[in-house]
């Protein structure tokens, strides 16, 4: 991974900058070294869902200093995966918890033409 683009990403994934790293460490690896792991990131990012603030952080196009923005989302996308924050998880259940009578009719309720259910 590039290092150059260590600082913009950490800035994406927890919300500070950073002085750049030392050459031969690796993001995720650097990044620990801060104080965020996999799992400090793991909680920041279930805790900005959680308070539906938006995750990662936006960087501004300066930030990513020669990173281009194909080139940075890419990386986003494998720093993500590397620390294992790169699906949405379910907070909490969207719809009825139980079907009411009204939805309960809209599934009984068939054309004529596809005959009875049995």
């Amino acid at each position: 991974m590039r290092e150059d683009a260590f600082v913009p990403l950490a800035l994406a994934l927890v919300g500070q900058e950073f002085d750049a790293p030392v050459a031969g460490a690796g993001f995720v690896t650097w990044l620990a070294s801060l104080g965020w792991d996999a799992p400090a990131v793991q909680e920041l990012r279930r805790q900005r869902q959680a308070d539906e603030l938006p995750w990662p952080f936006p960087v501004e196009p300066a930030t990513r200093a020669g990173v281009g923005a194909a080139q940075f989302h890419a990386l986003l996308a494998q720093a993500r995966a590397d620390l294992g924050v790169d699906g949405l998880v379910a907070s909490r259940r969207v719809g009825p918890p139980v079907l009411g009578p009204a939805e309960q009719r809209l599934l009984l309720d068939r054309p004529p033409h596809h005959g009875t259910v049995d």
